[in-house]
């Protein structure tokens, strides 16, 4: 899921019972934002957590705003991501 929160966008999801940590990646591709699993490490376990990174660069800020984020699947298929709205903390 996105999260809007004040003037700043982030990517968030609940770590899965794989005790490894998964780092998505996030590129504009098409006028979107396109998130991929990229990177794995086996330092610490945070099954269950909840986890989130900034949306950063222009570029990518745009492609999110205008085109949405989609989780691109192992298939090559697209899943969209919704956008949900919070207030700044």
């Amino acid at each position: 899921m996105v999260v809007h929160r004040g003037e700043e966008c982030f990517l968030t999801w609940i770590q899965g019972e794989y005790p490894f940590f998964f780092l998505p990646r996030y590129q504009a591709m098409g006028g979107r934002l396109v998130l991929a699993m990229a990177a794995t490490t086996s330092s610490g376990n945070a099954a269950g957590r909840y986890q989130e990174i900034k949306v950063e660069g222009a570029e990518n800020l745009l492609a999110l705003r205008r085109g949405g984020a989609f989780w691109w699947q192992p298939d090559g298929s697209f899943l969209e991501l919704r956008v949900v709205e919070q207030p700044p903390r």
